[in-house]
């Protein structure tokens, strides 16, 4: 209700709803995040909301179980036509278990709605460090490019992973190791 009508007009913001909702992607869990449940709001009712408030920005949608999960989500109405859904796919790593498993956690829905990673990591020092972060991002990108969805920068913010500075030259992650 206070950053809504201040940043109505700007279209470099984006409105990203609830960081990392932790439902199921049951039917259930669906429905709590859509329209709310014993004392939390929903997604459509901040929709709505927001462009009450006259918002024009684009609103983005995180999924279920940390946005790892866009599989199944309930399709928010947005009378702006400016929504899409975010997704958090942490582990790159998923994909060599289970080589359909960015298509069924997120992928799969890029063909009706946009789809927008924003976050992600190729930190060596995260938690959630893949050895294989040198071979996996590359696909990933390519991934992503061929099933057209966006990627914020999420790593790309700390000198040292992606970038190798603050003037944010490349970096090719050679020598990359976990826990360095």
């Amino acid at each position: 209700q206070a950053l809504g009508p201040v940043y109505a007009t700007n279209g470099d913001i984006i409105y990203e709803l609830f960081n990392e909702p932790q439902n199921s992607p049951d039917s259930a869990g669906w429905a709590a995040w859509k329209n709310g449940s014993a004392g939390t709001v929903g997604h459509q009712e901040l929709v709505t909301a927001l462009r009450g408030l006259g918002a024009q920005n684009v609103i983005l949608a995180d999924g279920a179980l940390h946005a790892e999960v866009l599989s199944g989500v309930p399709m928010l109405s947005d009378p702006a036509g400016k929504l899409g859904y975010a997704a958090h796919p942490y582990y790159l790593g998923s994909i060599k278990s289970d080589p359909a498993a960015w298509d069924k956690r997120f992928g799969n829905l890029s063909n009706s709605v946009p789809v927008v990673v924003t976050e992600w990591d190729a930190y060596s020092a995260s938690p959630f460090c893949d050895a294989a972060a040198p071979t996996l991002v590359p696909h990933f990108f390519a991934y992503a490019k061929q099933h057209h969805i966006g990627i914020f920068g999420w790593s790309y913010d700390l000198p040292g992973t992606l970038v190798k500075d603050w003037s944010w030259t490349p970096s090719s992650l050679s020598n990359f190791t976990c826990g360095n």
